[in-house]
């Protein structure tokens, strides 16, 4: 997915695969359309749909895909935690004092961290 991933991460990723895979984005709905619209056509790409959610995009090559997944891959960086976004990895809370007041803890419970 292309979830947290700034534009001009995209544009030097873009850069990167320049004349040798393009990168089209997309909104789901509009390519759900697409590929019912197109489905007697192409029956196989029906299988895509249930497969659509978060921000994604499509790369088309006609070169070798796992140098394009290699590409991709090298340029997957490090972002900080925003806010209501899911971890892509589980986070290990050792148990201790949290450095707060009783007062201030009331934020922690509302997440159900005891």
């Amino acid at each position: 997915g292309a979830d947290n991933v700034g534009s001009s991460h995209f544009q030097r990723i873009r850069a990167e695969l320049r004349d040798e895979a393009v990168i089209l984005m997309g909104k789901n709905t509009v390519v759900r359309k697409i590929l019912r619209a197109n489905e007697k056509e192409f029956p196989k790409h029906v299988q895509i749909l249930s497969k659509l959610s978060g921000n994604l995009g499509f790369v088309f090559t006609n070169g070798d895909v796992t140098e394009i997944r290699k590409k991709i891959l090298e340029n997957k960086v490090g972002a900080p935690a925003r806010i209501g976004a899911l971890s892509p990895c589980d986070v290990p809370l050792q148990a201790g004092p949290t450095g707060l007041d009783p007062g201030q803890t009331s934020f922690l419970q509302a997440l159900n961290i005891p």
